[in-house]
């Protein structure tokens, strides 16, 4: 069975640690439609991933997820938002990343999202993915979580709630620096928004 020994070939090579060639098998397998199965096209969008092609796991994974071959779970979704953001893709990352936060059993993918938003200059959404992560919780850091509102409600002008959230993100080692710099950089913006508001009433 030709498409049997295409998968078999390249799954050798991937024993061997020769991916480069592992990809080059795994593409010619895609055009002659031999990577049929969930499994197959899973493999092959992690080969693209691994290989700093995202774009291409993007489009393989949609693939297999349109056409019912991999389930819509949380490990496939997290993939694919992952594979679209690597791409720059951020609007078609954010509504998958969102139906996959829904599905975790932590908030660590509400937590990728505020920072997606954050990025964005997408400030009020940072803010309830930022929320909403630290209230779902299990998070690797919940500081940068606090870290992430308190930089989105310094860029809405609402300086004392970011400084709180500065504040708290201070408590955590991975986040204690930023957040110090931040806060200082904040404080000095409050005092002179203070003074200028004092002058114009």
């Amino acid at each position: 069975e030709a498409p049997k020994y295409w998968l078999q070939l390249a799954g050798m090579y991937g024993e061997l640690g020769l991916e480069e060639k592992q990809l080059a098998i795994m593409e010619i397998a895609e055009q002659q439609s031999y990577v049929a199965t969930g499994s197959d096209m899973f493999n092959l969008a992690q080969l693209y991933y691994y290989h700093q092609l995202p774009f291409k796991a993007a489009l393989v994974m949609q693939k297999a997820i349109d056409a019912g071959k991999l389930a819509e779970d949380e490990r496939n979704l997290t993939f694919l938002a992952q594979s679209w953001n690597g791409a720059k893709e951020t609007e078609k990352a954010i509504p998958v990343m969102l139906a996959a936060a829904k599905l975790s059993a932590t908030g660590e993918l509400y937590a990728q999202l505020g920072q997606m938003y954050l990025n964005m200059e997408n400030w009020q959404q940072a803010i309830i993915a930022s929320k909403q992560a630290i209230e779902k919780g299990g998070l690797r850091n919940e500081g940068m979580s606090h870290l992430v509102i308190g930089l989105a409600q310094f860029n809405v002008g609402e300086y004392n709630e970011a400084l709180n959230q500065l504040a708290k993100a201070q408590q955590y080692d991975a986040s204690r620096g930023m957040a110090q710099q931040w806060s200082k950089f904040v404080e000095g913006e409050r005092k002179q928004y203070a003074s200028i508001a004092s002058v114009g009433s």
